[in-house]
């Protein structure tokens, strides 16, 4: 896309096997439309996990001068299609614009800390900029399921004793930076360094298995790090939220939290497990490694500063039901999602944009929502044209979204929802 401004973006996708030859085919595209980018977001399926090193060097040492960051994502929608295997590449050029890059090391270890690495160099790198519009956007490391001594790999433990251990044992493993991602925090803590900056970004993913996940920053490939690129510019920032989830009428009352707020371990005064089972009328055999596949579409809901915060439960120990991020609230609700609604929340998301000089977006969203789609996902890309006609775009597929609007005081790490953030000019 090429306006009078100089504004210059391009959305570039490869599906080839070998990193090389991914390499090789964006940069052709990229070249064909933007000679010298700003910066350059790259995202890619875990399907490329051994060609990372060939792919990120390829592009590289073709734009050595362009700062670049990313990381794995479950699936992604862009102007040409949906793909959840495949490569894509942002790429961007302006000349009204500077920008910095940002790392943070230990996310799920030392969150504060990473913040406070990443936020440092974003900071530095741009305080003598004369642009006066500032937006960052992150990526983070998301969950991964812990792996237990013993047992393995698990997301349902039926055992009390156990799954008591275990949430102790899970608590104690963000040290050896696996289990949630702790993106609140680092959220938190960035919100608190970079208070004038709009923020927008998610976590990196795999293919829903929550085994591993990477992000890239220039030709380095790592896990556990936060990874950010800060833009001044004259263009403005809006952001907007939509969920498609409804309320369910199914109220209680999380009565005991551990796990620093993220494991109910009462509902209602009772075991948390036996009381869901119970209110949701599930038959115990319901607790599988497959119980994803059912909470996924019943997520539980509680609201901060008047913001809807969706998560889903995501491991079942015991007696508690872990959760990706901290409960804020303890009175919760039950949410359900359809197909339908979650394609009719893009138009209401949208719409916000209507009537403004938009030259690109980018998007995130909970593959959560891509797992519930399926095959209508091709209908979420008819919507977004029909929208966006030929402005840019990137939609992913991750383990959970950001946002912070400084204008309005608000910011949230959240699943299971629609983020899109526009740059503008008026």
């Amino acid at each position: 896309m090429n306006n009078q401004s100089g504004f210059k973006a391009c959305v570039e996708v490869s599906r080839e096997w070998e990193g090389r030859n991914v390499a090789r085919e964006l940069v052709e595209k990229i070249k064909s439309k933007i000679s010298n980018p700003k910066f350059i977001l790259l995202f890619t399926t875990i399907d490329y996990k051994n060609e990372f090193d060939s792919m990120l060097s390829g592009i590289k040492k073709s734009f050595p001068n362009s700062p670049l960051i990313g990381g794995t994502v479950a699936g992604f929608i862009t102007p040409q299609g949906c793909y959840t295997r495949g490569v894509v590449a942002l790429a961007l050029e302006y000349p009204n614009m500077d920008i910095a890059v940002g790392i943070g090391h230990n996310t799920k270890k030392n969150p504060k800390k990473a913040a406070q690495e990443c936020a440092k160099v974003i900071k530095e790198g741009l305080k003598n900029s004369k642009w006066k519009n500032k937006f960052l956007y992150i990526v983070n490391s998301g969950v991964m399921i812990p792996q237990f001594p013993v047992i393995g790999q698990k997301s349902v433990i039926k055992s009390k004793l156990a799954g008591k251990v275990m949430t102790m044992f899970s608590q104690s493993l963000t040290k050896f930076q696996r289990g949630v991602g702790r993106e609140e925090e680092l959220l938190e803590e960035l919100v608190k360094l970079l208070p004038e900056y709009y923020i927008f970004g998610g976590s990196s993913y795999d293919d829903n298995k929550m085994i591993t996940n990477y992000q890239f920053f220039d030709d380095k490939v790592f896990t556990n790090v936060i990874v950010s690129i800060g833009i001044t510019s004259d263009l403005k920032v809006t952001i907007n939220t939509t969920y498609g989830l409804k309320e369910t009428g199914i109220r209680f009352k999380a009565t005991k939290l551990g796990f620093d707020g993220r494991a109910i371990q009462e509902i209602n005064g009772k075991p948390a497990v036996e009381e869901l089972l119970r209110i949701m009328k599930w038959p115990e055999e319901i607790l599988n490694d497959r119980i994803h596949r059912v909470t996924y579409y019943t997520p539980i809901g509680f609201k901060k500063k008047g913001i809807l915060h969706p998560e889903v439960m995501g491991f079942f120990m015991g007696s508690n039901i872990i959760c990706g991020y901290k409960i804020k609230d303890p009175d919760l609700f039950l949410l359900s999602a359809s197909g339908k609604s979650i394609i009719d929340s893009i138009d209401e998301n949208l719409k916000a944009f209507r009537n403004k000089n938009n030259l690109i977006f980018f998007m995130t969203s909970c593959s959560v929502r891509l797992e519930t789609i399926g095959n209508k996902i091709y209908k979420v890309h008819e919507r977004i044209l029909s929208h966006l006609k030929t402005t840019p775009f990137l939609l992913l597929y991750g383990a959970g979204e950001d946002v912070y609007i400084p204008d309005k005081g608000i910011y949230y790490h959240i699943n299971e929802a629609l983020n899109v953030a526009s740059l503008y000019r008026e």
